[in-house]
């Protein structure tokens, strides 16, 4: 283990390989995140609204739900491509109501983004 351990101290990077990398806070964290908001001015039961989207998306590995209050609701997922096959599956709706949705990248707080665009 000693010799292991002399071995790995006298390794060093090529200058090459000294490039500063930044991996952006979502990917450290694991979360990819879409922010959605409910184009309705009644009230969101949760519960409803993770059953629904459940059985719509089929993810596997699930996903979880985030309720940011005025009808603004954070779905969290474990990969970037599950994010990508919902939004890429847009419009979506809930209750005969249009969902505005966008990737949510943490820089900004949900309620100040702007949900003025749906593409059909």
């Amino acid at each position: 283990m000693e010799q292991l351990m002399k071995s790995w101290n006298n390794m060093s990077l090529l200058e090459k390989e000294k490039i500063d990398f930044i991996l952006l806070e979502d990917y450290r964290k694991g979360e990819f995140i879409i922010v959605a908001k409910f184009l309705t001015s009644c009230f969101l039961h949760m519960e409803a609204v993770a059953r629904n989207f459940k059985q719509l998306w089929r993810i596997d590995g699930g996903f979880k739900i985030r309720n940011q209050g005025n009808n603004l609701v954070l779905f969290v997922f474990n990969s970037l491509a599950k994010v990508g096959k919902i939004l890429k599956s847009q419009p979506w709706g809930f209750d005969e109501h249009l969902i505005v949705m966008q990737r949510y990248m943490d820089d900004a707080p949900a309620k100040d983004l702007a949900f003025d665009k749906v593409p059909f």
